[in-house]
């Protein structure tokens, strides 16, 4: 009876049991999220450099974030929610900032840094499940930070050409630094054994970004 009491639990969304303490601090989480969400929508529309004032659509994507992540932390306990509601907080972030002529930039010319975005709220969901720093975690995270700084000269136009023309002639360059780089990862992890903190994973890696 327990057993199954336990897949049932496990099948559904909420996974974190629930009492008055936990039910305390869900609610005082969601009102900080939310406040986080109107002083950031304010601050933004009254700042100095905003031209085009409040912007609805940013603010509705890092709503959609924060529901996400919350219920990931407060309900789900699972990183891929916290993942999606942390990578919708800072896009919708990044959105406004735009869209409101705080940066001076458009979503058009800066969007490779979504890609950043993206590895960061990788790697904190990661850090935030596990509490530690796993190799799983930590090269994608640099994978994607660095394509999207990598892409954004591009975009930004800082540089001569296009982007297409870049990566149909340099695409085998690509290849070969992400070639070089699992080379290094691995003779790095040789070389320093166990003192190299990526080098092992604790039992129950497999499924700890769920």
């Amino acid at each position: 009876m327990d057993e199954q009491k336990k897949v049932r639990k496990s099948a559904g969304l909420v996974k974190i049991p629930q009492n008055k303490r936990t039910v305390l601090y869900n609610v005082l989480l969601a009102i900080g999220l939310c406040l986080v969400i109107v002083g950031i929508s304010f601050m933004t529309g009254k700042s100095s450099r905003a031209s085009n004032g409040f912007v609805l659509y940013p603010v509705l994507i890092m709503a959609g974030g924060v529901i996400l992540g919350f219920w990931g932390i407060a309900f789900a306990g699972s990183t891929v929610f916290i993942f999606l509601g942390l990578d919708l907080l800072l896009s919708g972030l990044l959105c406004l900032l735009s869209a409101s002529g705080v940066l001076g930039f458009s979503l058009k010319r800066i969007w490779p840094l979504l890609l950043s975005v993206a590895g960061v709220s990788y790697f904190c969901s990661g850090i935030y499940k596990v509490k530690e720093i796993r190799s799983y975690v930590l090269f994608p995270s640099i994978a994607l930070v660095l394509l999207g700084l990598a892409l954004l000269p591009f975009s930004m136009k800082l540089t001569k050409g296009n982007l297409v023309a870049f990566v149909s002639r340099w695409w085998p360059l690509m290849v070969l630094l992400s070639g070089v780089m699992l080379v290094l990862i691995f003779l790095i992890q040789q070389g320093m054994r166990n003192d190299f903190p990526f080098m092992e994973d604790t039992p129950g890696g497999e499924g700890d970004f769920e």
